[in-house]
């Protein structure tokens, strides 16, 4: 949240190869105004050059990928995404 529109708006998510089958990751939905790209192992939505996010705007952004076989069943992993942006004065 905040008063100002957020600029090059950048969210990765960095895909722990423990958790996941990195070769089959693949865009879900991206919002309109942002572009999907993957480069092993992470995730990233841009904002397109020159938009902004409005104050108190919120978008979703999902992608697929399959859960290692290795995985163990009934346990919790965590899978954090980060988001960056910039606040232009003036």
């Amino acid at each position: 949240t905040g008063t100002a529109p957020a600029y090059d708006v950048v969210v990765t998510d960095p895909l722990p190869s423990a958790l996941f089958d990195l070769g089959t990751i693949a865009e879900g939905t991206t919002p309109a105004g942002f572009t999907y790209s993957y480069a092993s192992p992470t995730v990233t939505y841009e904002i397109d050059p020159g938009a902004s996010l409005a104050p108190g705007a919120s978008r979703v952004f999902t992608f697929t990928g399959d859960i290692r076989a290795d995985v163990v069943i009934q346990t919790s992993y965590d899978n954090t995404a980060d988001v960056d942006f910039r606040r232009r004065c003036c």
